[in-house]
Parts: structure tokens; C-alpha cells; sequence
């Protein structure tokens, strides 16, 4: 586990000024990192570290993108769920702080602005409807927009600040997305229940793809060559 050095000047500034909200929402954020941890875990994900930063924890993943889409589903949501649980069990012990500070982790996650949990949920879940490339301009635009929103109608520093570290990882992630598309296709050598027909190229990652080109057939390890030159020129 790394701390970034900043959490420390944060936690020393909390503890001298009893800003106890703020230990508490570090404590719940770790918990909600723990509740990925387990999952990825129990899928046999390769974990590179979990971080602790001024404004929450982070899981980082070697191979998210590149396990089945319901294992990567079942993990990105138990990081909220841990939060729900224990926001349910607090309320039954009437700490409605501890209520609220989980309640706000857990929705604050799920909003679709990248890195966060819900823009990879909304990802995952656009990937059963359309073909992978678009699902990554969906995902972009919805968090460049609710960005773009924050900044219009957010008014306090710390918020901003949380929300310029966003937009940074929005740019980085936009740079690099086409890296991810490639590796995600290149390490797809999954069975999957379902089939999809396409007649160009086109990739529903949930799904067993199959193409049927210049009346041929071919399934998708024939075609994925041709499916990752056309991705590099997307």
C-alpha cells in the first residue's frame, strides 16, 4: 500500500484542527477500495497497488480490460456496495454522520466522469449495445460534459481542485484510450454464451464475435488483426 505524501500534510492539518469528517471519509474510502480489492482478488486480477490520496484511495489494476465483462461489472460495483452496507448498518445505529460520509463516497463513485467507478460501469454496460470504439467516446463526452458542468457551477477550492485532478486524468486517459482498445482485443481468448454477426468490423466485447466478409465466414481470431489496424486509424 503507497500513501501519497500530501495525505500526510492533509491528515496532520485534520488532526490539529479535530476535523474528524475528514479521517473518517479516508477510513470509508480505504474500506470501498478494500471492497474492490477482495473482487479482484477473487477474479485473479493483477493488482500493481492500492493508494491513498489526499481525497480518497485508489486500486490501480494491471489487467482491467482484459477479464470477462461481468467479472469487471461484479468489481467495480463491490467498492460502492461496501459503502451501502455500511451505510445501512450505521443508520440502524443512529450515526447519521457516518451515514452521510458513506453515502456520499458511494454515490460520489458512481458519478460517470473518468476515473471514477461509475464512468467505468457506464462503459462496461454501453459494451453490450454498441461496438467497443464507440463505447469509449460515450464514456469520454459524459465526463468531459459533467466536467465541463462542474466547472460552471462549482465554486468551492477544494471541489475544484478535486475536479481539475479529473479533467487531468480525463486528458491522459483520452491520449491513451486506443492503447487500451488494442490490449483489451489482444488478450480476448474468452468463450462467451452469446454470439453477434457482423458484416464490418465491429467488436461487442461481452459477446462471442463472428464476421461473415466477402462471402466468407470468420470467427473472431481471424478477423482480430484487421479489427486492431482498424482501431489504430479510429
Amino acid at each position: 500500500m503507497k500513501i501519497h505524501p500530501f495525505t500526510f500534510v492533509y491528515l496532520l492539518v485534520a488532526f490539529y484542527f479535530r476535523m474528524s469528517e475528514y479521517v473518517g471519509f479516508l477510513l470509508f474510502s480505504l474500506l470501498h477500495e478494500c471492497g474492490h480489492y477482495l473482487a479482484a482478488c477473487y477474479f485473479d486480477f493483477d493488482i500493481e497497488y492500492m493508494e491513498i490520496l489526499p481525497f480518497g484511495a485508489f486500486l490501480s489494476l494491471k489487467d482491467f480490460g482484459r477479464h470477462r465483462v461481468e467479472e469487471e461489472l461484479v468489481m467495480l460495483l463491490a467498492g460502492p456496495l461496501v459503502n451501502f452496507i455500511l451505510m445501512i448498518i450505521f443508520s440502524f445505529c443512529d450515526k447519521n454522520d457516518l451515514v452521510i460520509i458513506n453515502a456520499f463516497i458511494g454515490i460520489f463513485n458512481l458519478i460517470p466522469v473518468y476515473p471514477l467507478d461509475g464512468s467505468k460501469l457506464i462503459q462496461l454496460v454501453f459494451s453490450y449495445l454498441t461496438d467497443y470504439r464507440n463505447t469509449f467516446w460515450l464514456q469520454i463526452r459524459i465526463s468531459l460534459i459533467i466536467i465541463a458542468l462542474g466547472f460552471v457551477y462549482i465554486r468551492s477550492l477544494g471541489k475544484l481542485i478535486v475536479l481539475i485532478y479529473l479533467f487531468y486524468q480525463n486528458i491522459v486517459y483520452l491520449k491513451n484510450y486506443r492503447l487500451f482498445m488494442l490490449e483489451t482485443i489482444l488478450a480476448d481468448h474468452y468463450e462467451k454464451k452469446h454470439i453477434k454477426l457482423h458484416h464490418t468490423l465491429k467488436y461487442y466485447r461481452p459477446y462471442q464475435n463472428f464476421y461473415f466478409v466477402g462471402q466468407r465466414f470468420y470467427d473472431f481470431e481471424e478477423m482480430k488483426i484487421n479489427l486492431m489496424k482498424s482501431m489504430k486509424s479510429h
